[in-house]
């Protein structure tokens, strides 16, 4: 036997390999010999696989692994063979052939024609039992015992005249049997005629990985994990299953020529039967991260701070924070904003920080909509544009200095924007991070001034900040680039 060690290729030898590797061994037999099992000693413990590769993990223990054969089945030509799975001591074999059978009226009553013959256990199996043909004969019985005329089969457990061709010469009868003869004599009819020996068709399933999210590839009918490279038998189904990243949607899955398109978010399947050598790969995109600005109009509800509650229910997480949401944002008056930075969150529920009051759960019919409250509707409100003099300016503040970038991690700090105007109360607002040193909010209506504000995002203790700055008109960014020192644009 040649064994292969992954990719060492190497047979009788002893390898060092560090704890939590993985090993895969592939054994083939010489010409004339079969696999049978390894016999694998891990530690102190000593177990039979039949798995061929077998693949372990490396542990503490030492691991011998030692590969057993035997002669392999010499596979007579011309035979007849039989699979005894209804646990026969003896198998015998009637024979007739077409023309016997028709003149004796279907029954072959008048005697056999051939038979019987105790058919022989096939070296190498252990259920296999063969005979090769006394001559040209296509009608066959089976029986356990030997009897000598028609009659007396209704005595014996038997399988009763089934047609059979010397393309598919192994019969395996039912386990269960599918009637009986006198009392309880069982007999096996429902069967079925295969070829001989049996082969197996196998096909290489390869996946192509895909960095922004995860392919796992499963046979349905072991429920065992296909990695790539291995190959599992012709008509074998099996399910994909892409799991995609954070803030990513999966678009297709394509396995072999045929492709799946997908339009919801969240992991999505795909299951195939593997009729050739095929590939699997997914096509995975990022989410829209265009900001929708969605509007609340308090003047009925009249609670104290607006909070808003967003989630994408085809996935059922993912929301914007955990219950009751975000506050919102004063624009003025009695008119409330969020900007909404996930394109898949397409529910809302508006309420009062949890104080008892809130509205349904809400669809999101689009960006720059207004919700406006009323107790008596079904869903405590209805939507509209809004158009309240169009969406509010956005502020921006860009980190570009180096050193600040160091600790601008999530969780790690926060930018706050603190919006003044004389005769009006200070604003104050948690901005939201866009990544990559990037940090948006809505400007208030009325407001001509801004503190910026670094804090830590622990214990919102204030670090830095940049104060008195002079709001341009409309949407504005200010970049920080050197220790808060920076500039408009």
């Amino acid at each position: 036997v040649t064994g292969t060690i992954s990719d060492i290729n190497t047979s009788g030898a002893t390898v060092n390999l560090p704890k939590g590797a993985t090993v895969k061994v592939t054994a083939t037999a010489h010409t004339g010999y079969q696999f049978d099992r390894y016999t694998v000693k891990n530690g102190t413990t000593t177990t039979t696989e039949t798995d061929n590769p077998y693949t372990i993990t490396v542990g503490t223990n030492p691991i011998e692994i030692t590969v057993n054969t035997s002669k392999a089945a010499v596979i007579p030509t011309n035979a007849i063979f039989f699979k005894n799975t209804v646990g026969w001591s003896n198998v015998y074999v009637y024979f007739y052939s077409k023309e016997y059978w028709d003149a004796s009226n279907g029954s072959g009553s008048s005697g056999i024609e051939s038979g019987p013959t105790p058919m022989k256990p096939l070296s190498g199996t252990t259920d296999i039992y063969y005979l090769e043909l006394p001559g040209d004969y296509s009608i066959v019985s089976f029986t356990k015992d030997s009897q000598y005329n028609y009659g007396n089969f209704h005595k014996t457990e038997a399988v009763y005249r089934t047609d059979f061709n010397k393309s598919k010469p192994l019969y395996t009868p039912e386990t269960t049997a599918s009637g009986t003869y006198n009392t309880n004599v069982p007999y096996y009819n429902n069967g079925t005629w295969s070829a001989y020996p049996e082969t197996t068709t196998e096909y290489t399933v390869t996946v192509t990985n895909n960095p922004n999210a995860t392919i796992t590839v499963k046979r349905n009918d072991t429920n065992a994990t296909v990695a790539s490279g291995d190959k599992v038998p012709k008509d074998t189904e099996i399910t994909v299953t892409v799991t995609p990243n954070t803030n990513y949607n999966v678009k297709s899955i394509t396995v072999g020529s045929s492709t799946s398109t997908y339009t919801t978010s969240g992991a999505q399947t795909k299951t195939a039967i593997v009729t050739d050598t095929v590939t699997v790969s997914a096509v995975v995109e990022q989410a829209s991260t265009t900001a929708r600005t969605i509007y609340f109009d308090n003047t009925k509800s009249n609670w104290s701070t607006v909070y808003a509650y967003a989630w994408d229910s085809d996935t059922g997480k993912g929301d914007n924070h955990a219950w009751p949401g975000v506050a919102m944002t004063n624009v003025s008056g009695s008119i409330w904003s969020i900007s909404l930075t996930n394109a898949n969150w397409d529910k809302i529920i508006f309420n009062n920080n949890n104080n008892g009051s809130q509205t349904g759960n809400l669809d999101i019919p689009g960006d720059g909509y207004l919700f406006t409250y009323d107790s008596n509707q079904t869903n405590k409100g209805t939507w509209s544009e809004y158009s309240g003099g169009g969406s509010p300016s956005t502020l921006t503040v860009q980190i570009s200095d180096p050193v600040l970038s160091e600790d601008n991690k999530v969780g790690t700090v926060k930018y706050c924007a603190v919006f003044k105007a004389d005769g009006k109360t200070e604003a104050s607002v948690t901005m939201d991070s866009q990544g990559s040193g990037k940090y948006t909010c809505t400007i208030p209506d009325g407001y001509t001034k801004v503190d910026i504000q670094r804090r830590s995002a622990s214990d919102n203790k204030l670090w830095n900040e940049k104060t008195g700055l002079a709001l341009p008109s409309g949407d504005c960014t200010y970049t920080i680039n050197s220790w808060f020192s920076g500039s408009w644009s």
